[in-house]
């Protein structure tokens, strides 16, 4: 039970040290207004994309994740 208690502790101290970092960026704020975006996710994916320039549009950060398919890959997927 101590063990326990320690480590809700701990996760709780990370967790308050997080939502500083996060309202200190503005990028993970605007983040944060998207439904289920937490301080966790809106952090990682700041620090996954680092620098938004490198895109040639927003509609390039999906698919370079992963997380949506690109153009040629749905076209081959219809053919």
């Amino acid at each position: 039970m101590k063990v326990r208690h320690a480590l809700v502790n701990e996760f709780a101290g990370f967790e308050r040290k997080l939502r500083a970092i996060a309202r200190q960026d503005e990028n993970a704020q605007r983040l944060m207004t998207t439904p289920s975006v937490g301080v966790l996710v809106a952090l990682t994916f700041v620090a996954a994309v680092d620098a938004p320039e490198r895109f040639r549009s927003s509609r390039a950060v999906g698919p370079h994740f992963g997380l949506t398919q690109r153009l040629e890959n749905l076209i081959q997927v219809q053919q």
